[in-house]
């Protein structure tokens, strides 16, 4: 099973086939690179609320909101495409047990 975008789902070398999604699912690098610049921006607010400069801070809070919901968003529509090709997937191979519930 080739590592690529187009089959995230790790079939055969884990028992839990979610595993490293992030690492084998490239197409979540943009949500993670959203996520990252929101923590930044929320650093940035802290500090201009610690230098006084209530606007700035404000901005950059939500900026910070922004970018990370739009992150999470990504994220979460990437996670769910997965699921609905591990869900084809298990539809094409019966043979081939779900997993169990993870909780």
């Amino acid at each position: 099973m080739p590592d690529t975008p187009e089959d995230p789902v790790d079939h055969t070398r884990t028992s839990r086939r979610f595993t490293g999604e992030t690492m084998k699912n490239t197409r979540t690098t943009p949500g993670l690179a959203l996520v990252a610049v929101a923590v930044l921006a929320l650093a940035g607010a802290l500090y201009l609320l610690a230098v006084g400069h209530m606007a700035g801070a404000a901005l950059a809070a939500g900026i910070a909101t922004a970018l990370g919901a739009a992150g999470a968003a990504w994220i979460r529509a990437e996670h769910h495409r997965v699921v609905r090709h591990e869900e084809r997937w298990l539809t094409a191979h019966p043979q081939v047990p779900p997993d169990p519930p993870a909780g």
